[in-house]
């Protein structure tokens, strides 16, 4: 029962982390709290499932606050 369990769960946690909009939800989670270099990591890894250009704008945006400036201007 135990083992069933932890399958399921594992199996919940790994469609949450393919499910772009979850991700994103996640991103942006962190964004709000203030946690800008792990916010643009999540940011980029979604933008590299989707390709949506309006992430490059969170990207830049996350990166500038969170003091990277070079990246943020790239």
């Amino acid at each position: 029962m135990l083992i069933l369990v932890v399958i399921v769960a594992a199996a919940r946690q790994a469609g949450a982390a393919d499910d772009p909009k979850k991700m994103f939800e996640a991103a942006t989670a962190e964004f709000n709290l203030g946690h800008y270099q792990k916010a643009a990591g999540m940011y980029e890894e979604i933008y590299k499932v989707t390709l949506e250009p309006v992430l490059l704008y969170n990207i830049a945006q996350a990166h500038r606050l969170g003091g990277d400036f070079d990246k943020a201007v790239f």
